[in-house]
């Protein structure tokens, strides 16, 4: 009944059936280990956002990891602001703020101060505009994805940024910037209703595990369609022969 298996076109097409079928399994199980990752990392940035914030030093310390809270004075100095572009908040397209913040040894660090609409386009952002003088200001660490210099012609100064290019922003302010950034939660005196502060990230686990099962039931459905398909093969080819019918055409 199924000796019409073994033709050379029908061993073809088992070869090709098993090769996606153990793709589709390994991709489902790359996800879930991607989806491991995933929790691990979460596991390690709570911790550090659950953390009591540390007061930074001004002069001296090791580089803070990633997601650390941190306690910062200094004065900031809208004059030499830029904005990120490419930031959305609640579905509404806009900037974020880039200020640097002026320390007391004359270092500085770079504060991404929240989001403002995409009409308030040219720094420094007069709605925005910070506290004047010294301000207290509680953040979270974050390094850049890349590091890299953007092009910048000699003399002219970048105002709108693709991403936070700390290497760039340094050649164009007056103080040795801290090859970090910091995230505002809460900046003391509170400024006016712009920008826009988000606070301390949401932690999702991702779309992982949604990836994972649509890869392991394309592995099933898969399986269970050719599966379906042998079986409804060998019953017509079975009622032909009982009807003494000619075979029916094998697969090419």
């Amino acid at each position: 009944m199924y000796s019409f298996l073994r033709r050379p076109a029908w061993v073809v097409l088992h070869i090709v059936v098993f090769a996606i079928t153990v793709t589709f399994l390994m991709l489902g199980r790359w996800q879930l280990s991607r989806l491991e990752e995933r929790q691990a990392e979460n596991a390690i940035i709570g911790e550090r956002l659950g953390a009591p914030p540390t007061e930074w030093p001004a002069s001296s310390g090791p580089m803070p990891p990633e997601y650390t809270r941190l306690n910062l004075a200094g004065s900031l100095l809208t004059e030499e602001e830029v904005l990120l572009r490419s930031q959305v908040h609640l579905g509404q397209p806009g900037f974020d703020v880039l200020t640097p913040l002026y320390l007391d040894d004359a270092s500085a660090i770079l504060i991404n101060r929240g989001w403002v609409p995409f009409e308030f386009d040219t720094p420094p952002v007069a709605p925005a505009r910070p506290p004047e003088g010294h301000v207290l200001i509680s953040g979270y660490v974050r390094y850049p994805l890349e590091k890299r210099a953007a092009d910048s012609l000699e003399g002219d100064r970048t105002e709108v940024v693709p991403s936070v290019d700390l290497e760039l922003l340094n050649r164009q302010i007056d103080a040795d910037l801290k090859m970090f950034y910091v995230v505002v939660t809460a900046i003391e005196p509170e400024g006016s209703s712009l920008p826009i502060v988000d606070g301390v990230p949401e932690l999702t686990d991702g779309p992982h595990l949604s990836y994972a099962v649509q890869w392991f039931a394309f592995a099933l459905v898969g399986s269970v369609g050719y599966a379906a398909l042998v079986r409804s093969t060998a019953r017509r080819r079975s009622g032909l022969i009982r009807r003494g019918g000619a075979r029916p055409p094998d697969p090419s």
